[in-house]
Parts: C-alpha cells; sequence; structure tokens
C-alpha cells in the first residue's frame, strides 16, 4: 500500500476496518475528512513496512479523553504493513470475515 488512492477515514483499510465508524468523535473533530492515507502519512518515518508517526489534523485542541482515543487510532493505524513500491489495489474478502 503506498496509500494515495485509500481514504483515511471512509475506507476499510485499518486492520479491516473503517476508521470513521470506530473513531466517530475523532472523525467529527479532524478537519479533512477525505484525506488519502499517504496525505497524512510521515512517509521517511516508515520503518519495516510499518509507518510511526502521522500528521493529522484537528479543528480543535482535544479534551483528555479524545487524546487517549487519538492513542488507541494510533496503535491501530501503526500497525498497517506498508509497501512502498506498489500502489494500492481492492482485496476483495468474504462478508463474514467482518462480520
Amino acid at each position: 500500500m503506498d496509500g494515495s488512492r485509500v481514504k483515511f477515514w471512509k475506507d476499510r483499510w485499518a486492520d479491516g476496518n473503517v476508521l470513521q465508524e470506530l473513531f466517530p468523535r475523532l472523525y467529527s473533530i479532524y478537519q479533512c475528512k477525505d484525506s488519502a492515507v499517504g496525505e497524512l502519512a510521515d512517509r521517511g518515518q516508515i520503518r519495516s513496512g510499518e509507518c510511526h508517526s502521522w500528521n493529522l489534523g484537528w479543528r480543535k485542541e482535544r479534551f483528555q479523553w479524545e487524546k487517549l482515543l487519538e492513542d488507541l487510532l494510533l496503535a491501530t493505524i501503526s500497525k498497517v504493513k506498508w509497501n512502498m513500491d506498489g500502489v494500492d489495489r481492492l482485496l476483495w474478502v468474504g462478508k463474514d470475515q467482518y462480520e
């Protein structure tokens, strides 16, 4: 994944989850809801196929409990494996895998 065609909040890319559904409060206070994953990842911080630094843009200062949600979000997305040699592609999986 290079992240150029995958929507950060709206596509199913982080462990098969849609981040907008997992973190609705964070989505509600995010500035640019249509950002691609590749726009937010700090590509210089991708090591062993994992990105450990993200450029997230919030509309307001977060409350402490929102910062805890952000920590959960970062833990979720930092585990995603990156392949910087290729482009994004769709992968169809069985419906019951996400139920």
